[in-house]
């Protein structure tokens, strides 16, 4: 399933079968590539979003942010 997984991040599911095939002998539809990784993702993005990286913080003074004018047409 490691395999599978690493091989639909890195290609195309349709090309990480014959990748697959030819490295390690393993014959895997697609599609079977394309669950995997869909089903990691969702526990991966489960657990990255259940716990927060960055600790708010309470403070009295300024409060500073950023944004990302990549979408703003100009």
């Amino acid at each position: 399933q490691e395999k599978c997984v690493y091989m639909g991040q890195q290609h195309v599911f349709e090309q990480g079968i014959e990748t697959l095939k030819r490295l390690t002998g393993q014959s895997v539809c697609s599609k079977q590539i394309e669950r995997m990784c869909h089903a990691y993702g969702e526990l991966i993005e489960g657990e990255a979003c259940s716990t927060p990286t960055v600790p708010l913080i309470q403070e009295e003074g300024y409060t500073y942010g950023m944004m990302d004018g990549s979408m703003i047409f100009t």
